[in-house]
């Protein structure tokens, strides 16, 4: 006869067995549920749900397709509409919009909604979109990020979302196909009296609208791209306004310019120097496009002395008259060669690095102005600080086929004894006409007009390299640095040679200097 203990330990087991039994059972139902939710990133489950053909494409199958996503697309929504943590991984762009999570409630196919421009609402699509609102409208709140990109079909769906308050909200992004959106500056004017404004917004991009972009300036503002666009009668005061704007954007540390307006005419209020420039103290990059006369005013009335990297580049060349602006504490630049147009006759200053380069050009007669063969008088090097010493890296564009103005480059890269990185790219053109000169140059080390100490690496990867004497030229450019104590320790090419190329190259130098060190592998 058992005794109590044997009948209690049964008991205990039994009772156990059926816990084991029942989480078993549970674990079954929440597999089948969301097995593949609980491990899979929000964001991926984003893209999983808003994937359903679009029906306008005319495809025979997308039908069938609809009929077969529309039960799984609801029975994910079903566990993710309560999800909060899946509203801040949503990217609303022009694939995987907001538009297509709304096919996750009831029949895909009378959810579906493209606008167009001629086309008109559906009250009832409508009235059924602004239900799903209302259940969406506490996790809305919690969106961080919000991305743009397209059309703007869904613009009840993108009003709604922002007439809620976006505490959350730190990246803004629209990018669109056309000049002007209304619902975009009624959303940044609703923000402004309403005081709903989102505390958190770092980053904006804007392009392609007109906006009232004074409002998204704000001290919390760290990252800037704006493409902006106005008529010439307006620019001038655009620009001011603008400069004067940015002194609001204490943090910043990113801005991007572009226009793609017209040239204006003030060119004394351009190249007039700012009474109260403003400091952009916390700005470490800044690139501009825009026409010469708005970059030389923002270079005149906008500071930013600890900026290490900084693109510029003109939609028009710079006039003839004077052009000078100053980047103190500048260690990294990518000038274009747009950046001057060098005229006959005319002389041009450009300040870079707070070092001034100064030179005049003279053209010998009318012929050679029409084949654009220019001699250049000896160019000088005027110093105005220390900037110019300290540069560490600088890109050189020789895209221009028919100015071999490049030949100024030599006196810059004569200025800069801390250089350690240079990468060139070309064309066809100037690096048949201008490189074997200007690598042949380079390896002349002290002993040639570019000098360049501490250079350590060469990128040619944008350099077009057109046959083996360029080849020669380089390899033989490398190894007479190498003997002079002046190496190049990284080297990177746009080509990669067959031996037999080598070779030819090889017996070509050996004739001259019998260079050892060649036999290295130096190409990548």
């Amino acid at each position: 006869m058992p005794s109590m203990d044997d009948e209690f330990r049964t008991m205990r087991d039994l009772s156990i067995s059926k816990v084991h039994e029942h989480l078993a059972a549970l674990r079954r139902m929440r597999n089948s549920l969301v097995s593949p939710l609980c491990r899979m990133p929000y964001e991926i489950i984003a893209k999983i749900v808003s994937f359903v053909p679009d029906p306008s494409d005319g495809d025979e199958h997308s039908s069938l397709l609809i009929a077969k996503s529309g039960p799984i697309c609801n029975h994910v929504w079903s566990i993710l509409k309560d999800t909060p943590k899946f509203w801040g991984h949503v990217d609303f762009n022009q694939r995987d919009s907001l538009t297509n999570l709304f096919r996750c409630r009831g029949r895909p196919s009378r959810l579906w909604i493209r606008y167009g421009p001629s086309e008109t609402r559906n009250s009832w699509t409508t009235s059924t979109l602004y239900n799903w609102f209302a259940i969406a409208a506490p996790s809305v709140e919690l969106l961080e990020e919000f991305r743009f990109y397209g059309t703007p079909s869904d613009f009840d769906i993108y009003r709604w979302i922002f007439a809620n308050p976006l505490p959350l909200l730190h990246t803004l992004t629209v990018v669109s196909g056309r000049i002007q959106y209304s619902w975009v500056p009624e959303i940044i004017e609703t923000w402004a009296i309403s005081g709903q404004f989102p505390a958190g917004l770092r980053s904006v991009t804007l392009k392609q609208v007109l906006i009232p972009w004074e409002t998204l300036l704000t001290s919390h503002l760290v990252d800037l791209d704006l493409d902006y666009s106005q008529t010439s009668e307006g620019l001038p005061i655009f620009m001011s306004t603008f400069v004067e704007l940015l002194s609001l954007c204490s943090r910043l540390e990113t801005l991007r310019l572009f226009c793609a307006g017209p040239e204006t005419q003030d060119d004394n209020l351009a190249h007039t120097p700012g009474a109260n420039p403003v400091h952009l103290t916390s700005l470490r990059v800044f690139e501009i496009s825009d026409d010469a006369l708005n970059i030389a005013y923002i270079m005149n009335h906008l500071k930013f002395p600890d900026a290490t990297h900084i693109h510029i580049e003109p939609s028009i060349d710079f006039p003839e008259h004077l052009v000078s602006f100053t980047l103190p504490g500048l260690t990294r630049i990518s000038p274009f060669e747009g950046l001057v147009r060098w005229s006959a006759g005319q002389e041009s200053t450009l300040s870079l690095g707070n070092t001034k380069f100064t030179y005049h050009m003279d053209v010998d007669d009318e012929e050679f102005m029409e084949t654009f063969m220019f001699t250049f008088d000896a160019p000088f090097v005027e110093f105005a600080g220390y900037s110019a010493c300290a540069l560490t890296a600088l890109e050189l564009d020789f895209d221009h086929e028919f100015e071999p103005r490049q030949i100024v480059w030599f006196t810059v890269l004569a200025s800069l004894p801390a250089l350690q990185r240079l990468s060139c790219s070309s064309t066809p053109f100037t690096s048949r006409y201008f490189a074997p000169k200007f690598f042949a140059e380079l390896g002349k080390g002290s002993q040639g007009e570019i000098h360049c100490p501490k250079l350590k690496e060469l990128d040619l990867s944008r350099f077009d390299i057109y046959d083996v004497d360029l080849v020669s030229v380089i390899l033989l450019a490398l190894y007479r640095r190498d003997k002079a104590g002046f190496p190049v320790q990284k080297f990177s090419s746009s080509k990669s040679f067959e031996s037999s190329e080598l070779d030819v190259f090889r017996r070509r130098a050996a004739a001259m200097e019998s260079p050892k060190v060649l036999d290295r592998e130096v190409l990548g």
